[in-house]
């Protein structure tokens, strides 16, 4: 081998390790909890549409691929796409971000609902707000019945577990 290929290899070798051999430096992470991702409407309206592409794909507790999802990993899964890197579980997810008050939900919201069990305040389930009204929201999550949307004021079983919501995406327009 020459030099200059010998040396040309080494630099590429080198750039490659300090880059992480391909692995894209994230967007925003769920480390910099305090800090919101400051996204386009574009990216948003993106994120929408790679998570309602994945409407009727079944639920799977625990799962985070195109096979099947949980609550989460549909969010995870969906943001992970966009080169957003949040936390896998619905507990941690909803350390992130800032609290909202419920007239205040718009796009790109996390909502948190109580588990199963009422007398808990646990965290059970986590949504996608991906459209709002005058007097309500879609919201986009993994349930016993797959990936789905639902209108928020339409089903009672997640208007008694509403725990709170969060924001952590800024739109930058």
């Amino acid at each position: 081998m020459t030099k200059t290929f010998k040396l040309l290899l080494i630099i590429i070798l080198f750039s490659n390790y300090i880059n992480g051999f391909g692995q894209k430096i994230p967007l925003w992470s769920y480390k910099n909890n305090n800090q919101p991702a400051i996204i386009s409407y574009n990216l948003l309206d993106s994120i929408f549409e790679t998570a309602k592409s994945f409407l009727k794909t079944k639920y799977v507790y625990g799962g985070c691929s195109e096979k099947g999802f949980d609550c989460s990993g549909l969010i995870y899964y969906v943001f992970q796409k966009h080169n957003i890197l949040l936390s896998r579980s619905a507990d941690a997810l909803s350390k992130i971000g800032s609290k909202i008050i419920f007239e205040d939900i718009k796009e790109g919201d996390l909502l948190f609902f109580k588990s199963r069990d009422m007398s808990s305040n646990r965290i059970g389930h986590v949504s996608l707000v991906i459209g709002k009204t005058e007097n309500s929201f879609q919201m986009i999550h993994s349930t016993n019945r797959g990936v789905v949307i639902d209108v928020y004021n339409e089903i009672k079983y997640y208007q008694d577990r509403f725990l709170f919501a969060k924001r952590f995406l800024k739109t930058n327009e």
